[in-house]
């Protein structure tokens, strides 16, 4: 069912019809019209009544756009930049945003955090431990390169930290914990222990090793009775 014509399709119709108008006119006006014979559709009429036909055919050609209505700019415009309807059976899901890419690395899906700058070889990352991590398993993972805090709460805690390296790395990583009454246990890549110092004032407890595992473990523990200990340890390779 057309609801709207186009300007274009409008156009044709009144230049149609003007067309049509014209020639009846002309034949209802002519001096031999009562005896002339005109066949049209099959049908014989007087050329006077023929006219009276085509000059109908016409206006309603001209009057069409009067009834029927001329689609305007807006609503073409609206058809352009309105969606269709979803057919039967369709599975309409809306769009999930995407979110802008993050101006800083973060910590790949599997919660291995950035790998610092200058290959591990100073400093590049602050860290905090993360709760729970009182198990090798549980371990907080580190790369070297990195200075990492964590807080003992009491005489029976243990922080562990995963010290995690580089494809490739060799030379000789230092570990070091800074804090006072605690306790550094060192363990290789399948959980030996390769390590074990302690001291009771405050200070550092240093342990070195070349690189032959792909993981080191370190092990922080609060040494004295003492509560709310806090401690730093880095990692770095020389």
């Amino acid at each position: 069912m057309i609801r709207e014509l186009d300007p274009g399709m409008v156009t044709v119709l009144m230049a149609a019809g003007l067309v049509f108008a014209s020639a009846g006119l002309w034949m209802l006006i002519r001096r031999d019209a009562a005896s002339a014979k005109i066949e049209l559709f099959g049908m014989k009429f007087e050329s006077s009544s023929a006219g009276l036909l085509i000059a109908v055919i016409g206006a309603g050609f001209i009057a069409t756009p009067l009834f029927v209505g001329t689609k305007t700019a807006d609503s073409r415009r609206a058809e352009v930049i309105s969606d269709p309807p979803p057919g039967p059976g369709t599975d309409v899901t809306e769009a999930t945003p995407v979110p802008d890419p993050p101006d800083s690395p973060v910590p790949a899906a599997d919660g291995v955090p950035p790998m610092p700058s200058g290959g591990g070889r100073r400093i590049t990352v602050e860290a905090q431990e993360q709760e729970p991590n009182g198990s090798l398993a549980s371990a907080t993972e580190i790369w070297p390169g990195t200075s990492a805090g964590g807080m003992l709460a009491d005489s029976s805690e243990r922080d562990v930290f995963a010290v995690l390296i580089p494809d490739g790395a060799a030379g000789e990583l230092v570990l070091s914990a800074t804090a006072a009454n605690v306790r550094m246990i060192v363990y290789d890549g399948v959980g030996n222990e390769i390590s074990n110092k302690w001291r009771a004032d405050r200070g550092a407890l240093s342990f070195s090793t070349e690189v032959k595992s792909a993981t080191y473990y370190v092990g922080i523990e609060n040494w004295s009775v003492g509560r709310d200990t806090p401690y730093q340890l880095t990692a770095v390779l020389r």
